[in-house]
């Protein structure tokens, strides 16, 4: 059980790392982020506009009918976007990597049970293959959705499925090693 847990952690840090590595390192994240050709008079239409941190929709005008907001929508723009409109006071980023590792070592921990659920019956291969078709299953459904239903780019949705499908292949080579039958059972 021990050697479950450490895979586990070792997992979800070496996932947690590659999309660090990923996101800071390489130019693949920065190429589908777009920018405002007047961010400043978009930022200050945005601050009047949206009065509280949360998801907003255009369109979104609640007092019109569906038919009227599809009809707008096809005409555009459409926007789905997060707002924060005030002050950032976490803007050194140490909360929201915290919290991404955080993310990664408990799933490190949920991926390692399944694994050791079905490790018994896999060889080495067959393990690592486990874990990518998890990770491929977990971007089909969290990710690839938000591009079908809120036009987020399918290039900024290609590099973030790349990086989970990357960081968990790199880290199924190391837990498939640890979590074998053997290690499963004991």
């Amino acid at each position: 059980m021990f050697k479950v847990f450490l895979a586990a952690l070792i997992g979800g840090f070496v996932a947690f790392a590659w999309t660090s590595f990923s996101w800071m390192a390489l130019p693949l994240h920065e190429s589908t982020l777009h920018q405002f050709s007047n961010e400043s008079a978009v930022a200050e239409a945005i601050k009047a506009g949206a009065p509280e941190t949360g998801v907003y929709i255009i369109p979104g005008d609640k007092s019109k009918t569906m038919e009227q907001r599809e009809e707008q929508a096809l005409k555009g723009p459409f926007v789905f976007a997060a707002v924060r409109p005030g002050a950032n006071p976490r803007a050194d980023m140490s909360h929201a990597i915290a919290r991404g590792l955080l993310t990664h070592l408990v799933s490190g921990v949920l991926m390692a049970i399944l694994l050791a659920a079905v490790a018994p019956r896999l060889n080495y291969a067959g393990r690592v293959g486990f874990v990518l078709i998890v990770a491929v299953l977990v971007c089909l459904l969290g990710m690839y959705p938000q591009q079908i239903w809120w036009e987020v780019s399918a290039d900024f949705i290609l590099w973030d499925m790349v990086d989970v499908i990357a960081g968990w292949g790199i880290a199924s080579l190391i837990m498939a090693g640890m979590i074998n039958g053997r290690s499963a059972a004991a």
